[in-house]
């Protein structure tokens, strides 16, 4: 016996409610998928602290000292130096780190090479 779905009679309510459905999860997709400050402000973060190290560069600031080029880049992130490979007397020194960060008065930081390439954002 073959059952033809498309002659079968579904109440008009049903439809509404599969669009309202629909719809509502629209809705909601867009109210909670919006990318995260946190995301925006990484992104950012990383974006400027190049920008910093390229400008240092250009200043003739000696960054195989490793320094910290900025204690709050963007709001919730500092910006550091490290020597790639990584020289543990020079990187290691807490006054070649930035201090917001070794405090605890920012949750993250941006580190860069001195090539001024990234490293890590975390």
């Amino acid at each position: 016996m073959k059952i033809n779905f498309l002659k079968a009679k579904i109440p008009f309510s049903v439809y509404i409610i599969v669009f309202l459905l629909i719809l509502v999860a629209g809705v909601l997709n867009v109210i909670f998928n919006k990318p995260s400050s946190f995301m925006e402000n990484k992104d950012l973060a990383i974006d400027n602290c190049i920008q910093e190290c390229l400008q240092a560069n250009t200043k003739g600031i000696i960054l195989t000292e490793g320094p910290c080029l900025s204690e709050e880049i963007v709001k919730g992130w500092a910006c550091d130096v490290v020597n790639q490979p990584k020289i543990s007397i020079v990187d290691n020194n807490p006054k070649n780190q930035c201090k917001s960060y070794i405090e605890k008065n920012i949750s993250h930081q941006v580190v860069i090479s001195t090539k001024c390439e990234l490293v890590s954002a975390k």
